[in-house]
């Protein structure tokens, strides 16, 4: 005998009402639905209990099972019945799912019947995606600036690998941000020194003992003591 049937999903809902006591409590969001149907045999509604076995699919025919649950013995009450779910929260990363339902009248027993088609979960079950990021989901194009601070970042978390050659410059850096402890013996050269950018005030004392290198090509040089400068 043919069972014809009708699943109408009334209520394929997920409470997300989570206040902010909650939050803070930190208390993991349980990841079951509510599933409510209409089962009917023959065009007559059902009315004693049956078993149910769901399983969620990406496709609205064939495919592999995704999840699958177990619900027996669940009363049905004038064609009426609510399950409910969980399938976790791998199973709904944004993609399209289908629910498969397997049907048996739980004193009759014997063999199950799959009911056709498969009813298509909307947004809600989905809304689980939540829970989890997946990898690479989250770009620099989708952090606001200045939304990460140092407090967000682990200690070395950030090492010169990963910061782009003149990514840093001196408008990035507070005064004083930078000491002599932090800077490798030699790794400031004449050439990363711009013309004229050291003065006397930059020269602490005694700090330029001798003047090599200068020869007289003609002309006059004049050697003057100053702040900061000896002269031997």
């Amino acid at each position: 005998m043919q069972l014809r049937h009708r699943i109408a999903p009334l209520a394929a809902a997920i409470a997300l009402s989570v206040c902010a006591a909650s939050v803070r409590a930190q208390t993991p969001l349980d990841p079951s639905f509510k599933f409510q149907g209409e089962l009917r045999f023959n065009n007559v509604v059902a009315n004693s209990p049956h078993d149910f076995i769901f399983d969620v699919f990406g496709a609205a025919a064939g495919g592999v099972s995704l999840g699958s649950n177990n619900r027996p013995n669940i009363p049905v009450a004038r064609g009426v019945f609510t399950v409910t779910l969980s399938f976790g929260p791998s199973v709904f990363q944004g993609d399209k799912r289908w629910l498969e339902i397997r049907v048996r009248d739980t004193l009759a027993g014997g063999a199950f019947t799959t009911l056709s088609p498969r009813v298509e979960l909307n947004a809600a079950p989905n809304a689980l995606f939540a829970l989890s990021i997946a990898d690479a989901s989250v770009t620099s194009a989708k952090i606001l600036d200045g939304t990460v601070g140092t407090v967000d970042l682990a200690n070395s978390s950030v090492t010169s690998g990963k910061i782009a050659d003149g990514g840093i410059t001196s408008a990035d850096l507070a005064n004083g941000s930078v000491g002599s402890a932090k800077i490798a013996t030699d790794a400031v050269s004449s050439v990363k020194i711009l013309d004229g950018s050291i003065t006397a005030a930059d020269i602490g004392p005694n700090l330029v003992s001798a003047v090599d290198g200068v020869s007289n090509d003609g002309g006059n040089i004049d050697l003057v003591a100053g702040s900061g400068v000896v002269i031997t």
